[in-house]
């Protein structure tokens, strides 16, 4: 009887004092993410509010020298609720490129949570392009 006790007050404790991840703790930070449909790709990336930063960390030799770009990306977010988000191609630095007025033009990029695991965010975001709609899923995942 006392094992069961010594057990069930443990397992008390450790879901009292487990971190738990929410979505409020994927708004600031640094993290890697990576997308599981074509391209797959990862990036190091840090998010401040509503700034976005991202770099490639390696680009699949099908998508090099095609124009794909490789410097630092800044996109602005657009919080719809603590789980939901728009991402937006920031213009602040000078002129868009095409593929991204495009996007910005479209509406962004609808971006939701799916589920979190330990340190990981999973995601599936959808861009909708002259009619066609466009769906990415990976994960976010804090360093």
């Amino acid at each position: 009887m006392k094992y069961h006790l010594f057990l069930s007050s443990l397992l008390l404790a450790s879901l009292s004092f487990g971190q738990e991840l929410t979505c409020e703790d994927f708004k600031k930070g640094e993290f890697i993410m990576n997308t599981f449909s074509s391209p797959v790709l990862e990036w190091d990336m840090t998010r401040d509010g509503n700034k976005q930063v991202e770099t490639i960390k390696e680009l699949p030799e099908e998508f090099q020298g095609i124009g794909y770009p490789m410097d630092p990306k800044t996109l602005r977010i657009e919080w719809i609720d603590d789980c939901t988000y728009k991402l937006f191609a920031d213009d602040a630095n000078g002129e868009l490129d095409s593929i991204s007025q495009l996007i910005n033009d479209s509406g962004g990029i609808h971006t939701e949570l799916i589920k979190i695991e330990g340190k990981c965010f999973y995601y599936k975001s959808i861009c909708i392009i002259e009619g066609e709609e466009i769906v990415s899923e990976g994960k976010l995942c804090k360093k």
